[in-house]
């Protein structure tokens, strides 16, 4: 998945226009700066942005390793499975070995 930028400050801020919240209405209140108060919604929607691919990508990192959690739980099962097969198979040849009969291993 590739991580959403924004790259043009009029997107950014045009963005931030429409998603503009409470804290940031208190925040824009106190400045009688225009641009200031533009450049301020452009790195609020640019931190916000960044902060959503960060949660994307922890997401995404979340689901590799619960699915690798996975695998690793069945090949345990499975080398475990092997192991008592093993063992059950040396114990038969040995059985057998004791009855005298040859056996190919």
């Amino acid at each position: 998945m590739q991580p959403f930028v924004m790259i043009n400050d009029v997107a950014a801020l045009a963005l931030a226009r429409n998603n503009i919240t409470l804290r940031d209405l208190q925040m824009l209140a106190a400045t009688t700066d225009a641009k200031e108060a533009d450049e301020a919604l452009i790195l609020s929607m640019r931190a916000t942005t960044s902060l959503s691919n960060v949660t994307r990508r922890l997401q995404a990192q979340s689901l590799e390793v619960q699915t690798l959690s996975n695998q690793l739980a069945t090949f345990r099962h499975q080398a475990n499975t092997l192991r008592r097969k093993n063992k059950e198979m040396k114990t038969k040849v040995r059985t057998l070995k004791q009855q005298g009969v040859e056996v190919e291993t």
